[in-house]
């Protein structure tokens, strides 16, 4: 999966990622399902995806090992946004083995 910008520049690449297009008034329920759906069940650990939110012309990334943690993050950028606004929210992770 890749994330371009207008220009051709590649802002993000992953091998293993997916992506939903939500609203800003709904993204977290999107990065809910993408936190568990891309998550990697290791022998001694669980690998949390690392998010990218498309918000207009700006990508942004966040890394978290908590759910809670990574929403307060998010909110601080989401919060800007009018409700109806399109946002694109990427989850890529290391592939399962």
């Amino acid at each position: 999966l890749r994330i371009i910008d207008q220009k051709g520049f590649i802002k993000v690449q992953r091998g293993h990622a997916s992506c939903m297009k939500t609203t800003a008034a709904n993204y977290m329920t999107a990065v809910e399902q993408l936190w568990e759906d891309m998550a990697v069940y290791q022998t001694e650990l669980i690998a949390r995806p690392e998010f990218y939110l498309c918000l207009g012309a700006r990508v942004s990334d966040f890394t978290a090992t908590d759910l809670e943690q990574l929403q307060l993050l998010m909110d601080l950028e989401v919060s800007t946004m009018e409700p109806e606004e399109e946002v694109i929210v990427v989850a890529g992770n290391i592939k399962q083995t």
